[in-house]
């Protein structure tokens, strides 16, 4: 198993790692929040944190990975897990 691997796995058991929550959120407050959020976990050293869109259209998933797939988040993130309502961001070391 793959160091993220192991990293999600032990996330999905409840692992305790930052989250940012953006139920009531609408989508143009979002990006900054969530460029903030990932890039200030990554200069504090966490390996990993949860960003929670939930359910629905699917509209603050697809923000929200489109954020982590542009070119200032590819340079920090080793991996993304996308599960039903939010993922986990494996930080690179």
């Amino acid at each position: 198993m793959q160091k993220s691997e192991a990293q999600i796995f032990a996330a999905e058991l409840g692992l305790k790692i930052p989250q940012l929550d953006l139920h009531d959120k609408f989508l143009h407050e979002v990006i900054d929040e969530i460029k903030s959020f990932v890039l200030e976990n990554y200069n504090m050293d966490k390996e990993m944190v949860r960003i929670i869109y939930g359910g629905g259209a699917g509209k603050m998933r697809e923000e929200v990975l489109s954020i982590l797939k542009s070119k200032e988040m590819k340079n920090i993130i080793d991996s993304t897990d996308v599960k039903e309502g939010s993922c986990v961001v494996v930080f690179k070391d």
